[in-house]
């Protein structure tokens, strides 16, 4: 079941559910294994406009939002999800909380944009 998008958003919101908060009505804080351009991952990102993605890495880089602006925050993922091959170094960097920032995964890399 966690192998597509809709499988692992369906055990989300089992799990939501269960401590009695409505994932569609409801912020709630998520830190995720990914980006926009993933299939699975992107997609479950756009499925709930209440989503606070605080925190997500893939092999290049790592995206840190400690107190994202949901409405907004979703419109950017969305952009992005909509861009082909989209990377975190493609979102909107003065969106991100003070204290964020988008930085490459690699070890010698530098990096990419930081508030």
């Amino acid at each position: 079941m966690g192998i597509t998008a809709r499988g692992a958003w369906e055990s989300v919101k089992r799990h939501f559910r269960e401590k009695d908060i409505n994932t569609q009505k409801e912020e709630f804080s998520v830190i995720g294994i990914g980006d926009m351009a993933g299939d699975v991952f992107g997609n479950g990102m756009l499925l709930s406009e209440t989503i606070s993605l605080v925190a997500a890495f893939n092999h290049m880089h790592i995206f840190i939002d400690p107190n994202p602006d949901v409405a907004p925050a979703f419109a950017e993922r969305k952009r992005m999800f909509e861009l082909p091959r989209s990377s975190w170094t493609d979102y909107n960097a003065k969106l991100i909380s003070e204290g964020g920032g988008i930085l490459s995964a690699v070890r010698s890399g530098s990096r990419s944009a930081r508030r």
